[in-house]
C-alpha cells in the first residue's frame, strides 16, 4: 500500500481525510476523472493507495497523521510525504486569548505525553483544530475562514523562528526513521520552495526528494493539478526517480 501524507498537494481529488474519524470519505467535488499522480503510480505498482493529506495543514498536523498511519497500518509498503511551508500553524476551533484560559486548555496535552506510543496514536485528539490555511493565508489575505486574528497574532509573536523550522525538520526525520525501520520505501516532495527541508532530506536523511510542482495551472483544484497535469507529473517522476 502507498501512503500519501502532507498538505493539500497530497490530497487525492476523489477523497478527503477526516481528522476526527481517522478515515477517508468521498469528496463531493470529484469529477470522476481526475486522479492524483500518486494514485496512478500505485496503480502501476499494483498496490492500493490512501491519502491523509490535509488542506492548509501545518508540519505538526500533517506529520502526526502520517506517522500515526505508519505506526498503525502494517500494510504500508511505500510512503510519499509532501512537505509544506514551515510557517504554518494549526488553530483551535474556539481559541482563547486569555493567558490562564489558554494554559488550562493546553492541560490535556500534558496528559497525552504520559501515554505510550500505541495509546498516543489510537487516542482521539481532544481538540478540534482548523488547519485550512495558515498564518500567511489568513492574515495577509481573506480566505473566508473565521479565525480569531488576535489569538493568532499572540501565538505567532510568542514562537521563535527556529521553532517552526526545527519542528519541521524533526517531523520529517521521524517519518524517515519510521519508514526505514519498517522497510517502507520513502520519498519526499513539496509544492513549495523548501530548500532547507530539501537539503535536509537529501544530505542528512539520504532520502529522495522529488520536485513535483513544475506545472500547477489550476491552484484552486484539490491537489492543485488537473488530470493531464497529474499524468505529466507521473511521467516526470518515472524519468527522474529510480527504483521506487
Amino acid at each position: 500500500m502507498l501512503l500519501v501524507g502532507g498538505d493539500s498537494f497530497a490530497q487525492f481529488p476523489k477523497t478527503e481525510w477526516v481528522l476526527e474519524r481517522k478515515q477517508n470519505r468521498p469528496c463531493p467535488e470529484w469529477d470522476g476523472k481526475n486522479f492524483h499522480w500518486c494514485e496512478l503510480l500505485a496503480e502501476q505498482l499494483n498496490i492500493a493507495s490512501e491519502s491523509v493529506g490535509i488542506q492548509g495543514g501545518d508540519s505538526a498536523t500533517t506529520s502526526y497523521e502520517t506517522i500515526r498511519q505508519l505506526h498503525l497500518n502494517e500494510n504500508i509498503t511505500h510512503c510519499i510525504f509532501f512537505i509544506t511551508m514551515p510557517w504554518r500553524v494549526a488553530i483551535r476551533e474556539k481559541p482563547s486569548t486569555h493567558e490562564r484560559a489558554y494554559k488550562k486548555r493546553m492541560m490535556h496535552y500534558d496528559d497525552r505525553s504520559q501515554l505510550n506510543v500505541n495509546q498516543y496514536y489510537q487516542t482521539p485528539l481532544l481538540d478540534i483544530v482548523k488547519v485550512e490555511g495558515s498564518h500567511y493565508s489568513t492574515i495577509d489575505r481573506d480566505c473566508g475562514i473565521p479565525i480569531d486574528k488576535e489569538h493568532l497574532w499572540l501565538r505567532m509573536d510568542r514562537i521563535p523562528e527556529h521553532e517552526f523550522i526545527q519542528k519541521q525538520l524533526n517531523s520529517i526525520t521521524t517519518i524517515s526513521a519510521m519508514a526505514k525501520k519498517r522497510g517502507i520505501k520513502m520519498l519526499f516532495s513539496s509544492g513549495f520552495r523548501v530548500e532547507l527541508a530539501e537539503s535536509w532530506v537529501q544530505e542528512e536523511l539520504e532520502e529522495t526528494f522529488f520536485h513535483a510542482n513544475a506545472l500547477m495551472s489550476q491552484p484552486e483544484l484539490r491537489s492543485h493539478f488537473n488530470a493531464d497535469e497529474h499524468k505529466s507529473i507521473l511521467e516526470k517522476f518515472k524519468f527522474e526517480v529510480d527504483n521506487y
